[in-house]
C-alpha cells in the first residue's frame, strides 16, 4: 500500500491543473487513514473510491471555477469548461481566453496554461461561454485540436510555428546526444572549410607557374625565373625556387632540396584529415547511443505509464530515431568531403613531384 502511494504521490503533478491541490489533500487524507487503520480490505476499498473519483472527472465534461497560472504570466482565476483530461477552456473576469492542454511531456510540464491568440477560436468561444455557464455544462458544437501536438500554436496563438521555433523543438525532441553531435558538426565544418580555403589560396596555378619558369629556363635566363618564382607562395613555387637555387651545385643538391620541401610540406596537406575521418565515424556512434537513450527512456515511460497515451510515448521514439537521423546526416558528407580533400592533397603531392622533375631535367638534360 505504502508503494502505491508513494507512486501516486510521485505522479500527481502530471495530473489535470486544476486537480492537483485536491488530489494531493485527497492523498494525505488517505495515508492518514491508511497510518490509522492498516485493515487491507478497508485500504483497498478507500483506494478504489479514491481512483474512481478521479476516473470520472476524466471522462466527462462541467464548468467549474479554479485559478491558474498561465505561461509567462501572472495567477489567473478562470471559469474552465473542462473536457475530461484532455483539455479546457478558461475565461476571465475580463473577458480573457485560455486554454489548457496537453504538450506531451511528463510529469509537470504535462499540460500548459496558455491565453489563446486565435481569433475565430476566441470569438466563438466568448459566444459560447455564457451559454456553457448558465446550462452548467459543455454542449453544442465545440473546436477541438484533438491531436494537440507541436503545430498547436496555430490553434492556440493564431499563428504559424516560426522555423527558429521548429529547429529548437528538433534539438529538444532528439535529446541530450543533440549537443556533442551539434559539436561535431561545428568542428567538421571549421576543419572542412579551413582545408578548402588553405587549398585555394596556396595550392593553385601550379601548371602556370612551371610553365613561366620554363620559358624562363629556355632562355637560359635563371635569374629572371628565380625573380618571377619568388613573388610566388606555396608548395610548387617553393620546390622549384630551391632547384633554381641549387643549379649551381650538382642534381643530387638539388633533389635533396626537394625532398626536404615534400617532406616538410606533407604533414601540412594531410592536416586534419585523419580528424575528418574520426568525425564521420563518431557521429553515428553518437546517434546510436542517442537511440539507445532514446529506447531506455521509452522504456521507463512504459513502466510508468503504460502504452495507452502514444503522446507519452513519442519522446522516447523521437529521441531513439531522431539521433540516428542526425548523426547520419553529419556522417556522409563529412566522408564525402574527407574523401575529397584526401584525393586534393595527393593530387598537389603528385603535382609538385612532377613540377620539380621537370625543372631537374631542365637544368641538367644529361643527368
Amino acid at each position: 500500500m505504502n508503494d502505491v502511494l508513494k507512486r501516486e504521490s510521485d505522479q500527481i503533478m502530471s495530473s489535470f491543473p486544476i486537480d492537483i491541490e485536491e488530489r494531493r489533500m485527497d492523498l494525505e487524507e488517505l495515508r492518514r487513514k491508511f497510518t490509522a487503520d492498516r485493515n487491507a480490505s478497508n485500504a483497498l476499498s478507500q483506494l478504489t473510491s479514491y481512483y474512481s473519483k478521479y476516473l470520472e472527472k476524466g471522462s466527462r465534461s462541467f464548468i467549474d471555477k479554479t485559478t491558474v497560472l498561465p505561461e509567462n504570466g501572472a495567477p489567473q482565476e478562470i471559469t474552465i469548461a473542462r473536457l475530461g483530461n484532455v483539455l479546457g477552456y478558461g475565461i476571465n473576469r475580463d473577458s480573457v481566453i485560455f486554454i489548457v492542454n496537453q504538450s506531451g511531456n511528463l510529469g509537470s510540464g504535462r499540460y500548459n496554461t496558455q491565453q489563446l491568440g486565435a481569433s475565430a477560436l476566441k470569438e466563438f468561444l466568448s459566444d459560447a461561454f455564457p451559454r456553457w455557464i448558465e446550462m452548467k455544462e459543455v454542449k453544442g458544437p465545440l473546436m477541438l485540436d484533438i491531436m494537440q501536438n507541436s503545430h498547436s500554436s496555430i490553434l492556440i496563438k493564431g499563428q504559424k510555428i516560426k522555423r527558429s521555433d521548429q529547429f529548437k523543438q528538433f534539438i529538444k525532441a532528439g535529446g541530450p546526444v543533440m549537443y556533442p553531435l551539434g559539436a561535431l558538426v561545428i568542428w567538421a565544418l571549421t576543419l572542412m572549410l579551413w582545408k578548402l580555403i588553405i587549398f585555394s589560396r596556396k595550392y593553385t596555378s601550379e601548371s602556370r607557374i612551371s610553365k613561366n619558369v620554363m620559358s624562363y629556363l629556355n632562355s637560359n635566363d635563371i635569374e629572371k625565373a628565380k625573380s618571377y618564382i619568388s613573388k610566388h607562395h606555396g608548395v610548387v613555387a617553393r620546390v622549384v625556387l630551391a632547384c633554381l637555387e641549387h643549379s649551381k651545385w650538382s642534381r643530387a643538391s638539388a633533389e635533396k632540396a626537394v625532398k626536404e620541401i615534400l617532406i616538410e610540406e606533407l604533414p601540412k596537406l594531410n592536416s586534419h584529415l585523419n580528424t575528418l575521418a574520426v568525425i564521420a565515424g563518431a557521429a553515428p556512434l553518437l546517434g546510436l547511443l542517442g537511440t539507445v537513450t532514446g529506447m531506455i527512456k521509452l522504456f521507463e515511460v512504459i513502466t510508468s505509464y503504460g502504452t495507452g497515451d502514444p503522446k507519452i510515448l513519442a519522446a522516447g521514439i523521437s529521441e531513439a530515431l531522431i539521433t540516428t537521423e542526425v548523426g547520419l546526416i553529419i556522417a556522409i558528407p563529412v566522408m564525402i568531403i574527407h574523401n575529397f580533400l584526401r584525393n586534393r592533397a595527393d593530387d598537389i603531392l603528385t603535382a609538385t613531384e612532377k613540377h620539380a622533375m621537370r625543372i631537374l631535367n631542365r637544368l641538367w638534360p644529361e643527368d
